[in-house]
């Protein structure tokens, strides 16, 4: 029974579109593709024109839950023109079937009413069949490409242009090369002289010599100048803190030191002239300040290691 009024409910429908189709006002549509048969993968061009009065609006459907084995790949514009007093307007839709075989596009309902009016109406599309059709494989033959492979003939020109850059770059690389060779490149490191504390110390002597302090009358400057120089050597050479004590304290460490215990005596007269010049005013006859430099000059020769050890090193 209830199957029965389903059926009955379903005539009753048709019948009121049918007749609303034959009756549309002035409403119509037709519905067209490019061609009933495809391959495989196809773009298909679907379009519905609706062809209506002036004043009337279209309600167009969603079109995606109408296609069933058909895929909605691209909407295309709305597009509108008049004909013969009465307006066009079409609907356009590239489509694309994946499975091969039959395929109905079904009747779409397509709304519309007059401006200014919230009365529907109805127009029903007509269906369209199509066919899609897969690719003929033929199994005899084997798969094969569908193109042939392209062959590229070879450029000559191109080719002789790279050769003859590959030998310039050779014939550049081999010139530097022979270039760097005759400039005899040096890739071990320099031997640098590094001085001795004996050697300081006459180098040092040598210039104050010429000078020529005491001669110009700067006594006390060359007294407190030549001692300095003797105290830095005894920094350097005994590992004394000359510079920092007083003359006996020097004497003293100097006595307890094997190596300077054979120059105290003359180290002792050195200091101590020095000493009087500086602190006491005293003012030496040039003798003393000649014998001076021999003093400090003695000091630095007595002491000079037996076996000095290699100033050369590597840096």
């Amino acid at each position: 029974m209830v199957n029965l009024f389903r059926g009955i409910i379903t005539v009753l429908m048709l019948f009121f579109l049918y007749s609303v189709n034959l009756f549309p006002q002035g409403v119509s549509v037709k519905v067209s593709t490019d061609s009933a048969d495809y391959f495989v993968g196809d773009f298909i061009n679907l379009v519905y024109r609706v062809t209506h009065p002036k004043e009337t609006v279209i309600l167009f459907p969603q079109l995606k839950d109408s296609l069933k084995k058909l895929e909605i790949v691209e909407q295309l514009p709305f597009s509108q023109i008049e004909a013969e007093g009465k307006m066009i307007s079409s609907y356009g839709f590239v489509v694309s079937g994946y499975d091969s075989g039959d395929v109905t596009i079904p009747p779409i309902l397509i709304q519309y009413k007059a401006k200014n009016d919230t009365a529907l109406g109805f127009v029903l599309s007509d269906p369209l069949n199509l066919t899609v059709h897969t690719f003929a494989v033929d199994t005899l033959d084997g798969a094969k490409d569908i193109k042939e492979p392209i062959e590229i003939p070879y450029n000559w020109n191109l080719i002789l242009l790279y050769l003859a850059i590959l030998i310039l770059l050779s014939a550049a690389g081999y010139y530097l090369y022979k270039y760097l060779r005759s400039k005899k490149l040096q890739l071990s490191p320099e031997l640098v002289k590094i001085k001795l504390p004996h050697e300081i110390a006459l180098d040092e002597l040598t210039v104050l010599e010429n000078k020529k302090l005491w001669q110009n009358g700067e006594i006390k400057q060359y007294h407190t100048e030549i001692t300095g120089i003797i105290r830095q050597y005894f920094e350097s050479r005994f590992k004394l803190p000359a510079l920092e004590l007083t003359t006996s304290e020097v004497l003293d460490l100097m006595n307890k030191n094997p190596e300077a215990k054979a120059i105290t005596d003359v180290t002792a007269d050195f200091l101590n002239n020095a000493d009087m010049v500086k602190f006491a005013k005293y003012i030496p006859m040039d003798k003393i300040n000649e014998e001076m430099m021999t003093q400090a000059k003695e000091i630095v020769n007595r002491t000079i290691p037996a076996v000095e050890e290699s100033g050369e090193q590597n840096v």
